[in-house]
């Protein structure tokens, strides 16, 4: 690396775990580099350190997603709700979601004092129908054995998610629904 990209790294280490902050910290003393990067442009300081008190308060993980799709999901939600939140390695992860599991899930990031609130947003349960303006109510779907609402359509198995990182033809995407919470497979024409 290049010693102006190990500098903006040191800007934005709030992104690194403790072992790459300690990397860092240690390349840049071989270096004889600043701990701390001069700004090129000191009108644009607050806005790269989060100088001003509103943005002093402390990222914590909100939440772990095992998918990268939910993680998008629960980050919606919180944008809507005016949480301001980020995702972890979002970039790595949008290229290749099979990571999240290697690089420990997809993990949610809040601001500390908005926390609370994003966790109990996060924990609202399923609702039971959503009304869709211009084609009318959406009844989620249930699982008939447990009735739980937690049920995906289509969704790979393990022999699927073993394969592709493997590089072996995927088999063949089920046309049916999974619950997550009992493992209960079905397909539309069984319920009919």
């Amino acid at each position: 690396m290049m010693d102006g990209e190990l500098e903006q790294l040191a800007i934005d280490e709030v992104d690194l775990t403790e072992v790459a902050r300690q990397a860092l910290n240690e390349e840049m003393s071989s270096r004889g580099l600043s701990q701390h990067a001069p700004q090129p442009n000191a009108s644009a300081a607050p806005l790269l350190l989060h100088n001003n008190s509103e943005n002093e308060d402390k990222l914590c993980v909100a939440r772990r997603f095992t998918s990268f799709a939910e993680a998008l999901v629960a980050r919606s939600l919180l944008n809507h709700s005016g949480i301001s939140c980020h995702l972890a390695d979002e970039n790595m992860l949008g290229g290749n979601p099979i990571l999240s599991n290697a690089l420990g899930g997809v993990r949610l990031f809040v601001r500390e004092s908005e926390l609370s609130e994003a966790s109990a947003l996060l924990n609202e349960p399923i609702p039971d129908s959503i009304e869709v303006p211009g084609l009318g109510n959406f009844v989620q779907p249930r699982c008939p054995q447990c009735g739980s609402l937690d049920v995906a359509f289509g969704e790979l198995n393990d022999a699927a998610k073993i394969s592709l990182p493997l590089g072996l033809p995927l088999p063949i995407r089920p046309h049916d629904w999974l619950c997550h919470k009992c493992g209960c497979r079905w397909s539309d024409s069984e319920q009919e």
